[in-house]
């Protein structure tokens, strides 16, 4: 965890890191200033002046969140900046045209969330995703795009609402901590990935399995934790299904849970067992 430090939370000119599963929280000079990187499982919230990630040559992202950066969620190099599964969020930019990712590069987009991004000019679409460099090719595939236009081409995009759990929080303020990016029951992004799952990570953001109900969804959680039976309800046609999932409760002795019966690892730790139960029974009540 990167939190509050002065300066950037990470940088190095030459530098070329593996991340995976950290935090960069409120860092005055920025999240991580490298020449190359390959982020995993990482959330970037409220970093100041240069943003979330900027990389110089090359960068891939996976699996991650930006929310609330001030100076660009990424900015990525000369090289190509590849995103997978990611969700920007909030994150905005003073002087340039996008608070979202701005690519010098060649960019590879796929299955990922930019929403409510802002910048000092340029259209509602290039606040979220925008391509400097006119020489450079730029691929979308399978993501929402606030703003989307269609002359980025590509397959599957939209630009409708993602429908986030609770996109400001408890404290009401967008760009913190406890902004739940997580998707609702009907969210256009459930199951409207890439349906190519050659290229994905097994888990997502919180771990859990990165592919549920036969599809990938958009953004960088998956859907359908609880949701057995893939109606995007978590109810007693669900619970029924539950004794033929149970695993010995201490891995690797009871080995990994089934994949039809990954909905139900609530823990994320590869067995179904009444830890899990417990997580099933209080969602189920919630809901």
């Amino acid at each position: 965890v990167f939190i509050d430090n002065s300066g950037s939370g990470l940088y190095g000119s030459y530098l070329r890191p593996i991340i995976k599963g950290c935090s960069f929280v409120r860092n005055g000079l920025g999240g991580m200033s490298v020449d190359s990187a390959y982020v995993s499982e990482c959330q970037f919230i409220g970093n100041r002046y240069d943003g979330g990630i900027s990389a110089g040559s090359s960068l891939t992202v996976v699996n991650s969140l930006f929310v609330g950066n001030v100076g660009r969620a990424i900015t990525g190099g000369m090289g190509s900046t590849a995103i997978v599964n990611s969700t920007f969020v909030g994150n905005s930019s003073l002087s340039g045209p996008t608070g979202g990712v701005g690519l010098s590069g060649t960019g590879y987009v796929r299955n990922s969330i930019f929403w409510g991004n802002s910048g000092a000019y340029g259209t509602l679409e290039e606040m979220q995703l925008y391509q400097s460099d006119p020489f450079s090719n730029l691929f979308v595939d399978n993501s929402i795009i606030e703003g989307w236009t269609g002359e980025l081409g590509g397959v599957g995009n939209s630009g409708v609402d993602p429908m986030f759990v609770d996109a400001d929080g408890a404290d009401g303020v967008a760009g913190t901590e406890d902004d739940d990016l997580r998707l609702l029951p009907g969210s256009p992004g459930i199951n409207a990935g890439d349906p190519d799952e050659s290229y994905l990570p097994p888990t997502d953001l919180d771990g859990h399995a990165r592919v549920l109900c036969g599809r990938v969804d958009i953004g960088a959680y998956e859907f359908g934790i609880g949701d057995y039976d893939c109606n995007q309800t978590v109810d007693l046609t669900d619970f029924a299904n539950w004794p033929s999932c149970m695993t010995d409760p201490a891995p690797p002795a009871g080995g990994d849970a089934a994949p039809d019966c990954a909905a139900f690892d609530f823990n994320a730790d590869g067995a179904v067992d009444l830890t899990d139960f417990a997580a099933f029974q209080r969602l189920s009540i919630k809901r």
